[in-house]
């Protein structure tokens, strides 16, 4: 099946994971941990594209794992589940680098099948718009031998570019109201997209 990720479970509750690995395997695949130790050992062994953290674990702590999950699969999306909606623990967690929050309830498999494609989704779009904000030319020159002609085309172009895959990405993609927001013709931003291909970091 296209679009299966590679999901790791943590959670300490047996009867729950046998539940979410039921429902989410027919889309996903799952790997399961019941403690901090054995998930630590199944991200040294593997990157994956999702992560479900249990805050609550027994005698352990959920955001212990953050750490080696940055280091190990910084790529993963977070999700931490927890049985309370306590503002402090999502207020670490989001901090942390968290990048959902859920609290468990009866329907959550329902939820993690909605949320996960989408969160991961949104955090390929976050990596790779970060990659191009990174980008050399968009840099203002440091010194003298910097330069150049060649070099004010090409910065002012990539800041344009990225002007404007920001701008339409406020307006969900849509390059015709995002033209009439900005002050530009419709012929010029479509144009200008074909150039730039600005969009490949719109969520289809």
């Amino acid at each position: 099946m296209p679009n299966r990720k590679k999901v790791l479970l943590v959670d300490d509750d047996s009867l729950f994971c046998s539940v979410i690995q039921k429902v989410l395997s027919v889309y996903h695949e799952i790997q399961i941990a019941h403690f901090v130790s054995s998930a630590k050992e199944k991200l040294k062994q593997n990157e994956f594209d999702f992560i479900i953290l249990d805050y609550h674990l027994e005698n352990e702590n959920g955001l212990d794992l953050i750490p080696l999950i940055k280091a190990y699969s910084p790529r993963s999306v977070i999700l931490l589940l927890s049985g309370s909606d306590d503002f402090g623990v999502v207020a670490k967690a989001l901090s942390m680098g968290v990048d959902e929050y859920l609290v468990k309830s009866e329907d959550v498999h329902v939820h993690l099948l909605v949320r996960i494609p989408f969160l991961f989704k949104q955090k390929q779009k976050s990596i790779e718009l970060e990659s191009y904000r990174l980008r050399p030319n968009l840099r203002l020159p440091q010194s003298p031998d910097e330069l150049s002609p060649e070099h004010y085309k090409e910065f002012l172009e990539n800041a344009e570019a990225l002007y404007l895959n920001a701008a339409t990405e406020l307006n969900s993609g849509d390059l015709a109201l995002t033209a009439e927001r900005i002050g530009l013709a419709r012929s010029t931003i479509f144009r200008k997209e074909s150039i730039y291909q600005f969009r490949k970091f719109e969520t289809s």
